[in-house]
């Protein structure tokens, strides 16, 4: 265990009773109000920012660039689809996502099982997204990976020269998301703009994303100093 995790630990507790209580209460299907904490709950976690245009600057030129944050599988493919519209609005000529470690599901024409990169690869060209415009990162290891994204991506976005950051994840997700790249991008000359996948959350997941976003907004986002070192991977295999 890190030493952020030692010495977070009665608040990291804290947060873990308040979520196995909540999910004992989702598990009673009977009681009255899973809709109503649903939406509740969903207001709270939402943010969609699309990207203003103005008649000054097009939305194509290249210092647009989609990233897509990783998630599960059934998740990623939500964003795949999310990613790829806002890439034929011409948003954005380049798609950047995160690395995975590990293999996925079989494929019968390679006759192995695809990594996890080459799956989400496949799944955005499978929308007609160009190969080449498709390109994964490699980011330092964190107990976090919404900090560990926002940080070295804002990284990226600055070093590349880049004005308009467009991210793609699930709606639950795009608040804790928008507060992470706000921090980072602050002082960078970087626009935020934020798109949600139709991915369609658990109230479990909801639940546990909340107690995540109060853990990010009054405690994490007030630590930031360091930025993580990133690599670029590339997406030929």
């Amino acid at each position: 265990m890190n030493k952020y995790l030692l010495k977070k630990r009665p608040l990291i507790l804290s947060i873990s009773v308040f979520t196995i209580l909540c999910g004992l209460f989702i598990s009673v299907e009977t009681v009255p109000g899973h809709k109503e904490l649903y939406s509740l709950l969903i207001e709270h976690l939402s943010r969609v920012e699309p990207l203003l245009e103005s008649p000054q600057r097009s939305p194509s030129q290249s210092d647009n660039v989609i990233y897509v944050m990783g998630g599960s599988q059934a998740d990623l493919d939500s964003k795949a689809e999310t990613a790829a519209a806002q890439y034929h609005l011409g948003l954005s000529k380049k798609i950047l996502s995160l690395s995975r470690p590990g293999i996925t599901e079989y494929d019968h024409t390679l006759g192995r099982d695809l990594t996890n990169d080459e799956w989400f690869v496949n799944k955005l060209v499978a929308r007609s997204v160009k190969k080449e415009d498709i390109e994964l990162v490699i980011l330092q290891h964190s107990s976090f990976g919404t900090l560990t994204e926002s940080k070295g991506i804002a990284q990226i976005a600055s070093e590349r020269g880049y004005t308009h950051l467009i991210l793609v994840t699930s709606l639950h997700h795009t608040m804790r998301t928008w507060l992470a790249f706000s921090n980072y991008v602050k002082g960078r000359g970087i626009v935020l703009s934020m798109y949600a996948s139709n991915y369609h959350a658990s109230l479990y997941e909801l639940l546990f994303e909340y107690c995540k976003l109060v853990l990010y907004r009054y405690d994490l986002l007030a630590m930031h100093s360091s930025t993580s070192s990133v690599i670029v991977a590339s997406t030929e295999h």
